[in-house]
């Protein structure tokens, strides 16, 4: 499943136009953008300035007194915009915008390191869209590449926001001994995001629910209202997966066709699944239940990301697996369905 980077940060730019220690020069080769719109937007999307192509040019002036993720872009009508994740700071920020509309960032210390970052990211984008019309396993592999990519970045910027971004990109992929190094290195300004804080306060309960434990026992009600035990499940089938997913969640359905061919072609004393759901809505659930014709078990407390199912074993992201054996240990976490499949083809 391909990890596109959305970088979460909090934007709050401090702008004192009388001092400005920032600038932004862009030069675009396209003459049919003259007039357009510029926009730099926080990640919620409300803007912090604008301004208008001239000539092929535009430029913006302000202060920014911490270093700060933006997104530049342009305004067009009813295509897609043209736009590219930049860092504020202070000093000249030189943009270049080419006639086929891509985006360079060059001038300050953190746009080159973060520009580097994008370039390679953009580049595994294109060996995954390859890839997923190979093989899952060849995607799969694809995937090892992008976890590399933000731990390297994260480790060797851990002091920087690019060192942030790349760890917030790449942390679902990274062993809790990954994770527990780059928070160490982290800027301590960084722990407090919401994010990051998470994902610590949540290494202590996976590693309760790690590769090698017992299952964790829970239960919560089927589509029908019907209590479900987890441990009713356990041993019942040499493989039991428990898949971590929601009807809201468009990496998820896009991963089910593939979880149904696994499962018609191992179901019985080999394999089996339980679904446990993080929608908030009991239609919704029950609608992608139907319209995806799921057979397996499937429960939910309909809490949405407070799903103690979820919590209990450290869910942070989904789609999300954990694989237990028929003695209820667990034998993979967060697995692709090749890899699920490798491990079935063992006994």
């Amino acid at each position: 499943m391909k990890k596109i980077i959305t970088i979460v940060a909090a934007i709050l730019v401090v702008a004192a136009c009388s001092k400005t220690n920032l600038k932004i020069e862009g030069v675009i080769a396209d003459n049919r953008l003259d007039s357009k719109t510029v926009y730099l937007t926080n990640i919620d999307m409300t803007h912090l300035d604008s301004t208008e192509i001239k000539k092929g040019k535009f430029s913006f002036k302000c202060r920014v007194d911490t270093p700060k993720i933006v997104t530049l872009q342009i305004d067009m009508g009813q295509d897609e915009p043209i736009e590219r994740q930049i860092v504020l700071e202070s000093g000249q920020i030189n943009i270049k915008i080419g006639a086929d509309n891509e985006i360079d960032v060059s001038g300050t210390n953190l746009n080159d390191i973060y520009s580097d970052f994008w370039r390679q990211n953009k580049l595994l984008d294109k060996k995954y869209e390859n890839a997923l019309n190979i093989s899952e396993k060849a995607a799969a592999e694809v995937d090892k590449e992008y976890v590399e990519l933000g731990y390297n970045f994260a480790r060797n910027n851990p002091k920087n926001i690019v060192g942030k971004i790349a760890f917030l990109s790449a942390y679902w992929g990274m062993s809790i001994a990954q994770r527990e190094e780059i928070i160490s290195l982290l800027d301590d300004n960084f722990k407090t995001d919401k994010k990051i804080a998470k994902i610590i306060s949540n290494i202590e309960q996976e590693k309760k629910a790690s590769v090698g434990q017992p299952f964790i026992d829970f239960s919560a009600n089927d589509i029908n209202g019907n209590e479900v035990k987890l441990s009713s499940l356990v041993g019942q089938t040499d493989y039991l997966l428990i898949d971590f997913w929601a009807s809201w969640c468009g990496p998820c359905r896009k991963a089910l066709p593939s979880l149904k061919a696994l499962y018609d072609k191992y179901k019985g004393k080999k394999f089996d699944i339980i679904g446990v759901s993080l929608d908030s809505k009991k239609e919704d659930w029950a609608g992608a239940i139907e319209r995806f014709q799921l057979k397996w078990t499937n429960i939910s407390d309909l809490k949405h990301w407070d799903s103690y199912p979820a919590r209990l074993y450290a869910i942070s992201f989904i789609p999300n697996t954990i694989l237990l054996d028929k003695e209820g240990k667990i034998v993979g976490r967060n697995l692709h369905i090749n890899e699920i499949e490798d491990i079935l083809n063992q006994k």
